[in-house]
């Protein structure tokens, strides 16, 4: 890991900042509805040929809506 900051001039690591207060309050988290969620997960399951008896581990980047789509 780098001991670089990050663009917001903070100490910390920018995997410690970049999920804070603000990010589920962003435009771009806002777009993220349930749908387009479910949308994503009927895709990716599509390309990988995933059926619903398949278990599949969702390695954390995120919030983890994918989880539950």
């Amino acid at each position: 890991m780098s001991d670089r900051k990050d663009n917001s001039g903070s100490d910390l690591p920018s995997y410690k900042t970049y999920f804070g207060k603000y990010y589920t309050i962003t435009p771009f988290f806002k777009a993220l509805t349930d749908d387009r969620t479910d949308s994503e997960v009927d895709q990716l399951c599509t390309l990988c040929g995933f059926t619903s008896e398949d278990r599949i581990l969702d390695l954390g980047c995120g919030q983890g809506r994918h989880c539950t789509g």
